[in-house]
């Protein structure tokens, strides 16, 4: 992945991102704050405090399934920090 400057990198299909320093914690710019883990596919596992374990892989995002409620998200976009998800169970 392609370092675009200040230790930020960019994923053609999982966006730009900075690496916290031997840790597997993530800066993602929409995302925020997550604990990233392969899912030894090609695949992601990804861990944040509000939204527990969300999974995605190429082709997939901006879909997420959260596994905690086994809903499938569309992430949007981010304000103020935060991920804007669209929850396509609930329609919120």
């Amino acid at each position: 992945m392609p370092a675009v400057g200040g230790g930020w990198r960019n994923s053609e299909w999982f966006g730009t991102f900075r690496r916290h320093a031997n840790t597997e914690w993530i800066y993602h710019a929409q995302l925020g704050w997550v604990y990233a883990l392969s899912d030894q596919e090609d695949g992601l596992w990804l861990w944040s405090k509000e939204d527990g374990w969300l999974w995605t892989k190429p082709g997939v995002l901006p879909h997420l399934w959260k596994h905690r409620t086994g809903n499938w998200l569309y992430l949007m976009g981010s304000r103020d920090g935060k991920p804007v998800f669209h929850d396509y169970a609930t329609g919120l």
